[in-house]
């Protein structure tokens, strides 16, 4: 039997096919992905409930109430129907900012390493600030 308070977290960076217009879209998709990502997983352990911590109040009241406005309807649906299959009880929760610190670090590690600085604009930098950098 496995551990209770097992967590499970993902992270991940949005492809341009996957553009999705409001971060609610993007949070329920993204809840959606992880239910399927971990589908085979979550089907061996034979769950009794199901609990998800997301740090969108939106998504998490979409999800516990089982419906949606329009545009993230069929996200919601999906998720549920996911849900279904894998456990018969779900619990969704709404984790403030602040008590979020070990999933907003996972966000960000899909963005670091992105940025590179241009090399005329570094030259113009060096030069403007009087600097030669060296190596030792």
């Amino acid at each position: 039997m496995p551990h209770p308070d097992l967590k499970i977290l993902f992270q991940g960076k949005w492809s341009n096919n996957q553009h999705l217009i409001s971060s609610n879209q993007r949070e329920a998709a993204g809840i959606l992905c992880a239910l399927r990502r971990s589908e085979t997983y979550l089907r061996e352990r034979q769950l009794r409930s199901l609990k998800i911590e997301t740090d969108s109040s939106s998504a998490a009241y979409n999800i516990n109430r089982g419906s949606a406005a329009v545009a993230i309807v069929k996200l919601t649906d999906r998720i549920l129907e996911t849900v279904e299959d894998l456990s018969p009880q779900l619990n969704t929760f709404h984790i403030p900012g602040k008590l979020n610190v070990i999933t907003d670090s996972l966000s960000r590690l899909a963005t670091s390493g992105d940025y590179q600085i241009l090399q005329d604009v570094l030259m113009e930098a060096l030069f403007a600030l009087q600097v030669r950098p060296s190596i030792d």
